[in-house]
C-alpha cells in the first residue's frame, strides 16, 4: 500500500519486532509497495535488515500460507522461496492492533524482474514453477483448498443491487457506481461464465498442487543467487493453472515446457478461468472499497483506475 494504516501506529510495530523477534533499537521505514499489505524496512542496531508485512487477517489462511513457504524454503529445499522468519517463539505471523497480524523476512537485495520478460526469462519462472508443485507431498497437509469461488463474490452481487442509491460513501463512490452501472450486464455475464468455467476445472480431475498464486513480474527478484519469489500470503492447494496463466504465451511453448518439466498437461480452460477469475477479484474489491467509506489518498486513486481497466470493455466478455 502507498499509504500507513491510520490505525497503527509504528510505535506499536517497533515495540512488537523487539518483543517478539528480538530485533532491539530498530528504526521503520514505511515502504510504498504493492498492494493489499502494509510494508516497511526495519534496520536494527546491529545492522540487521528484515521486510516486515502488516494484513488484516480474518481467518487462518495466512498463517497456512506462511508455515507452507516456511517448509518449502527449510524442508523441501527451495531456496529461491522467500519465507517468513519465525519469530523467537517459533511463530510465522504474530497479533497485532484491531486485527492485524505481523510477518517478519529476509531483506533481499536484487534487481527488478523485467515486466516484459523475454523466452529465457519465461523459461526460468516455469522451471522454478514446476519445481514449487514437484514439491506438493511435503506441505499438503499445511495448505488451505482453493474453493474456485470468486473472492467477495456476494460483495458484488449487493453492489449490483444497488446501482440505483447514490453512493457517498466517498470521492469515488459515484463514479464507481455509474461505472458499474454501464457495464453491470457485462460483469454479470463475467460471474455467470466464472462459474462455467469453474465446473469444467472441477471436471478436469487433474491433480491439484501447492500454488503461490500471483507468479507475475514485482513479485520476483533476481539476486546474486538467482530468481527468488516473494509474497507468499496466498499460496493455496489448486490446479497448476494458478500459477501459469500469468506466465505462459500464446504460442504454447511455456505450456509445453511446463508439461516437459512436470509431466502434467494444462488444460487452456484451467488457464482462461484463472484470468477471470484475477479479474472479478479485481472488480469485487475495488468495489468493496470505492462503494464504501473511503477518503482521496493514493492508494483509492489506484483503485479507482484499476477497477476502470477492469470495466474497459476491451477486457470484458
Amino acid at each position: 500500500m502507498r499509504t500507513p494504516p491510520d490505525d497503527l501506529t509504528e510505535a506499536e510495530l517497533v515495540a512488537l519486532l523487539a518483543d517478539a523477534w528480538d530485533l532491539r533499537g530498530v528504526e521503520v521505514e514505511h515502504a510504498p509497495v504493492g498492494f493489499g499489505s502494509h510494508h516497511w524496512v526495519a534496520t536494527a542496531a546491529s545492522g540487521i535488515r528484515r521486510f516486515v508485512t502488516v494484513d488484516r487477517v480474518s481467518d487462518g489462511r495466512l498463517q497456512q500460507a506462511l508455515l507452507a513457504a516456511r517448509a518449502l524454503h527449510d524442508a523441501a529445499g527451495l531456496g529461491w522461496v522467500v519465507g517468513p522468519t519465525p519469530a523467537t517463539d517459533g511463530a510465522v505471523l504474530k497479533p497485532l492492533g484491531p486485527g492485524y497480524a505481523v510477518a517478519v523476512y529476509p531483506y533481499v537485495d536484487g534487481r527488478a524482474f523485467p515486466d516484459q520478460p523475454g523466452p529465457r526469462d519465461r523459461e526460468l519462472v516455469i522451471d522454478m514453477v514446476a519445481e514449487l508443485h514437484a514439491a506438493t507431498p511435503g506441505v499438503r497437509e499445511l495448505l488451505a483448498t482453493a474453493d474456485l469461488q470468486v473472492a467477495g463474490r456476494a460483495h458484488l452481487e449487493g453492489a449490483l443491487l444497488r446501482l440505483l442509491e447514490p453512493w457517498t460513501g466517498g470521492p469515488f463512490g459515484e463514479p464507481a457506481r455509474a461505472l458499474l452501472a454501464a457495464r453491470a450486464d457485462d460483469v454479470r455475464a463475467l460471474l455467470q461464465e466464472h462459474g462455467r468455467l469453474a465446473d469444467v476445472v472441477r471436471r478436469t480431475g487433474s491433480e491439484w498442487v501447492a500454488t503461490h498464486g500471483e507468479v507475475k513480474p514485482d513479485n520476483m527478484l533476481v539476486t546474486a543467487a538467482g530468481l527468488v519469489l516473494v509474497d507468499w500470503d496466498t499460496a493455496l492447494l489448486a490446479p497448476a493453472a494458478r500459477d501459469l496463466w500469468q506466465v505462459v504465451s500464446a504460442d504454447g511453448q511455456e505450456r509445453a515446457r511446463y508439461a516437459s518439466r512436470s509431466g502434467r498437461e494444462v488444460a487452456p480452460a484451467e488457464l482462461t478461468f484463472y484470468r477471470l477469475d484475477w479479474q472479478l477479484a479485481d472488480i469485487c474489491e475495488y468495489v468493496r472499497w470505492l462503494g464504501g467509506p473511503h477518503e482521496r489518498t493514493a492508494d483509492t486513486e489506484i483503485a479507482w483506475a484499476s477497477l476502470v481497466a477492469n470495466l474497459d470493455p476491451s477486457e470484458l466478455l
